[in-house]
């Protein structure tokens, strides 16, 4: 029981995540004004969907009540995460 509501509210982090990389997709990352920081509608449409579909697809593994399906989801989900963060960091950073 305990493990539906941790992967809940892993989900609406992620879900959170996804929606905001999608709706600033023409502003720079956090309004940060840093020289570097430059919109990149494509990487921020391009890791909203991935956050929003891994969500989803989380949530349908944890309906299952299959904890190892559930915690593998999640681990692959935390690793998506640290790709989107590299990703995203490293074009910010000179």
């Amino acid at each position: 029981m305990i493990i539906q509501i941790l992967t809940a509210c892993f989900n609406l982090i992620l879900v959170i995540e996804g929606l905001y990389l999608l709706t600033h997709r023409h502003r720079p990352l956090f309004n940060l004004q840093l020289k570097s920081t430059l919109p990149m509608p494509g990487l921020y449409t391009f890791w909203g969907v991935t956050l929003l579909v891994t969500a989803v697809v989380i949530e349908i593994l944890a309906l299952t009540c299959s904890i190892t399906i559930t915690l593998s989801a999640i681990a692959v989900a935390c690793l998506i995460e640290l790709a989107m963060t590299l990703t995203v960091v490293k074009t910010i950073l000179p």
